[in-house]
């Protein structure tokens, strides 16, 4: 017989873990079904069933201290300022208000604004760098020409 009874064993608990990871996306029951798959293969080569299970634990405990080093490398390079879509998008300065903010338009409507600095230049190019509430902070970029 092609598929003897260890390799259909191991090869329904993989399946039904990748399945399952695609709902999840830790990551980690995807390290689980390869490892059950790994046992798989093992028992269709013909090794015996502590072979299986050795090849089963080892492949799971390597996989999930991979998959742990990269969560934890993931959150040591996280930023918060990386998820807000905003920042780097142009503004057209309007006009300076009274208390020296600046009037900005930024995708059709009027915003308040604030420039980053002294030396920010209202007639050049201006990007969003921050945001403060719902005041943005603008500055001149680096590199682009005066659009006037």
């Amino acid at each position: 017989m092609f598929w003897n009874s260890l390799t259909v064993i191991w090869i329904i608990p993989a399946a039904l873990l990748v399945v399952l990871e695609l709902f999840t996306g830790s990551f980690y029951l995807l390290v689980l079904g390869i490892s059950a798959a790994a046992a798989a293969l093992a028992a269709w080569l013909g090794a015996s069933l502590p072979a299986q299970l050795t090849l089963a634990v080892a492949t799971g405990v390597l996989g999930a201290l991979l998959v742990r080093q990269r969560h934890r490398q993931a959150r040591r390079n996280y930023r918060p300022e990386d998820d807000n879509l905003e920042l780097g998008n142009p503004v057209i300065w309007e006009k300076t208000n009274d208390d020296s903010s600046w009037q900005v338009s930024y995708r059709g409507s009027s915003w308040q604004a604030r420039p980053h600095s002294q030396t920010v230049d209202p007639a050049g190019p201006l990007r969003i760098i921050e945001m403060q509430g719902n005041i943005l902070i603008v500055d001149n970029p680096k590199g682009e020409k005066n659009h006037v």
